[in-house]
């Protein structure tokens, strides 16, 4: 499996630094840790709007007929009712019931999902996926994005 490399950088990286971020490692990542201060940033958060860098967390595409239906036996919310173009909070599941982790799924087709998982988890969700998902489901780690700079008109791939 090709998962991110240990100490790899999301895009936003150099605006960090800019920021003068303290970074530190989250899941193999590079990250910021805080900017100004907890308590300054917690009062921001509830006061202003902030930006959380996503950049590092797991993608999984999973499609192919059926994709929806199945997806909505291993989480909480109904996959196959959601409209596609929508996007829903959610947790998968253990054999249980118990909650594995808390993932975002957007609907681009009717059986065509993308899945946002934590980074630390994105392997072992990964796997639970592929192993309970029916082999005529589809399950792949999304590896590249492609993000347009309209301030410097560049386009940044990772």
């Amino acid at each position: 499996m090709n998962l991110p490399e240990s100490n790899r950088s999301t895009p936003l990286y150099p605006e960090h630094l800019a920021l003068k971020a303290k970074m530190g490692p989250f899941s193999g990542w590079n990250m910021p840790i805080w900017y100004a201060g907890i308590i300054s940033e917690h009062e921001a958060c509830r006061t202003k709007a902030v930006v959380f860098d996503t950049g590092h967390m797991g993608i999984i595409t999973v499609s192919g007929r059926g994709a929806a239906a199945a997806l909505d036996r291993l989480v909480t919310a109904k996959v196959a009712a959601l409209p596609v173009g929508r996007a829903r909070y959610g947790f998968l599941l253990d054999q249980a019931g118990g909650i594995l982790d808390d993932l975002i799924w957007f609907k681009r087709g009717e059986d065509d999902l993308l899945v946002v998982t934590n980074a630390g988890t994105a392997e072992d969700d990964l796997n639970r996926l592929r192993s309970k998902l029916p082999v005529e489901v589809q399950v792949e780690y999304f590896r590249h994005f492609l993000i347009f700079n309209r301030l410097k008109n560049t386009i940044i791939k990772y």
